[in-house]
């Protein structure tokens, strides 16, 4: 019995007039993230320009988004130097996808198996802003300094996607 140890192969091989060089080594793994760029769809169609090329992203405008909203609105206008204004949104966003890889993750073909909750979307959305104007004093001098200032606030609390990502923020700040 004779052992043939063969250590690399490589060479070329021609595909609809296209020439791709090949390489195998026996004893190492055919897909690694050391030859991902090899492996691309460009690359394998000119190697002398797909090196160049890394993940791409393909955009139609064929998908579709559906968006429903309902938004509250609430004004106090200006008493006692104080006017508030308050709103909040409750809406709901569905999309086919934002991004298409031509990795294949999406698949354009079947673009209604990709739907789901848009990237963007926010399900609660508050805001309140308030303004505190002081003022005309009787006294002069108090009138000259304290006269015609105001101070304002805003808030704004918005719902997140995930979860987790409101644990990481409320770590750094408290």
């Amino acid at each position: 019995m004779r052992r043939i140890v063969i250590r690399a192969l490589s060479g070329s091989i021609t595909f609809n007039g296209q020439r791709t060089p090949f390489t195998v080594s026996p004893a190492a793994a055919c897909s690694t993230t050391s030859n991902t760029n090899q492996r691309r769809q460009l690359y394998l169609q000119n190697p002398d320009q797909g090196q160049y090329y890394s993940t791409m992203l393909r955009g139609d405008d064929s998908g579709t988004r559906s968006y429903n909203g309902m938004a509250l609105s609430l004004q106090k206008r200006r008493t006692k130097g104080v006017t508030v204004l308050a709103n909040y949104t409750l809406s709901h966003c569905i999309d086919d996808g934002l991004q298409q890889q031509i990795s294949g993750r999406n698949i354009v073909e079947r673009r209604r198996a990709n739907r789901g909750n848009c990237e963007l979307d926010r399900r609660h959305n508050f805001n309140l802003s308030a303004v505190y104007e002081t003022p005309q004093f009787s006294n002069g001098t108090l009138r000259i300094l304290a006269t015609g200032w105001q101070v304002s606030g805003i808030v704004r609390i918005l719902s997140v996607r995930d979860p987790r990502i409101m644990q990481m923020a409320l770590k750094y700040v408290f």
